[in-house]
């Protein structure tokens, strides 16, 4: 469990850091397009959680799979959603901009709080569930 959580942060905060730098910014399309292709992983989730996949994906040999997906998942969550949080503004009127941009670190705030109390949810109906 601690190498899924380390794996998570080191990559969530790498993607951060990534769309932050010069060379790590990508035009309005293409992050449009890497946005919305992480509906990916809630297949790829089904897939682990069920062992849907075949044996050498998901079986006791699978590890590896389960790691490069969160690692894809954390570091896509941390570079789209800076970099989603950086072209917002610039894309608002100029007389909204500063609201605009107030707005992303709020809301983005918001779901990190919100995203921690459903796991906490979650997480306890599961231990609950296996008793």
């Amino acid at each position: 469990m601690l190498v899924f959580i380390f794996t998570f942060n080191l990559m969530d905060t790498v993607g951060r850091w990534l769309a932050g730098q010069r060379f790590g910014m990508i035009g309005d399309r293409m992050t449009l397009i890497l946005t919305y292709g992480r509906v990916i992983f809630i297949a790829t989730s089904f897939i682990i959680d069920y062992n849907a996949g075949p044996e050498w994906l998901t079986g006791i040999h699978g590890d590896w799979f389960k790691i490069v997906n969160m690692a894809l998942f954390a570091f896509t969550n941390g570079y789209c959603s800076t970099l989603c949080a950086i072209k917002t503004p610039s894309r608002a009127p100029e007389d909204s901009k500063e609201v605009v941009g107030t707005f992303v670190g709020v809301f983005i705030t918001i779901g990190i709080v919100l995203g921690s109390i459903i796991a906490l949810g979650v997480g306890r109906l599961i231990k609950q569930n296996e008793k």
